[in-house]
This record gives C-alpha cells, structure tokens and sequence, in this order.
C-alpha cells in the first residue's frame, strides 16, 4: 500500500494540530510542518470538507481540530482523502488455482492493513511526534539525532539510524 504525498502530509497537519491542542494558522502550520504554503491550504481545505478540521476567520483564526485526536484513526484519512486502494488486481472472479488463492491472500493481508490503520489514531502519532522532536540548537552540534528525514517519494519518511 502507498499513501500519496497528500495524505502523509494531511497526517502531519492533523498530529501537528494535536500536539499544538490549539488552533493554529494555516502560515503556522506550513512553517511548523515543513508543508508548502500553497499545499497545506490546499490539504487543509479538504480536511475541512472531509470533516476532519474545523476553521474560524478573523485575526484569531485559524484551524483545529474537529473531533478529539482519538477519535481520529489513520483508516478515518485514508479513507476521507484517497479511498482505500486493494492491494489485489485480481477481483472474485478470479478463476482456479494460483489466481484465486492470490486473491485470498491479498485480501486477507488488505483487512490485516485495514485494522491496523483503524488503531492508530492521530492522538497516539502526536504523542510519538512529541518523543521525536529535534534536539535544541546547544544539542545539535553532537549530531546524536535519533532519527533522520529523508524524501524518497515526495512525502516525509522517518527512519532510525543505527
């Protein structure tokens, strides 16, 4: 399964929103994230659509988030942003032998997939986030970051070095 860059980056706003537990601009958010200015309005537009966030205009406005982090599973984006893509070409009608055991298999390993995202909630990934965070400017120059970021495919990837 391949999330598209829309949708990791939508996971980050929402972790960031959760972490922050305040209502932050969309400038805020961008500069917080590391989002294009254009892309994180964009992604927070259809977060709002998707009933996911909440806006107020004016001097305080900005955008929070609609519902307790919690109750936000990763399956709850996936599925209000991109749909869930299966991870079998071949459908039911699949006839006989090595086609249709694969098709088994795939949609056994689909539901395996579909669980796990429905227990990760955006609360528990802003907790981790908390626990990730850069080391201050005095700790950098040791360069003991327990964790590098890298780009591979348009979204932000999170890898331990070792």
């Amino acid at each position: 399964m391949h999330l598209n860059a829309t949708t990791c980056y939508a996971i980050q706003l929402l972790a960031e929103l959760a972490t922050q537990k305040r209502q932050m601009s969309r400038t805020e958010l961008s500069e917080r994230t590391g989002v294009k200015h254009h892309f994180c309005q964009n992604i927070l537009l259809r977060l709002k659509r998707a009933g996911l966030v909440e806006s107020s205009r004016g001097i305080d406005g900005g955008f929070c988030l609609a519902n307790d982090p919690y109750g936000i599973t990763l399956l709850d984006v996936v599925l209000k942003l991109e749909g869930l893509a299966m991870l079998s070409a071949f459908g039911e009608e699949a006839s006989g032998g090595v086609l249709k055991g694969m098709y088994w298999e795939f949609s056994a390993i689909q539901r395996d997939i579909e669980k796990r995202l429905d227990e990760i909630t955006i609360g528990r990934l802003s907790e981790i986030a908390g626990a990730c965070k850069e080391p201050a400017d005095e700790d950098a120059a040791t360069d003991q970051k327990p964790w590098r970021a890298r780009r591979p495919t348009g979204a932000r990837q999170f890898y331990y070095a070792s």
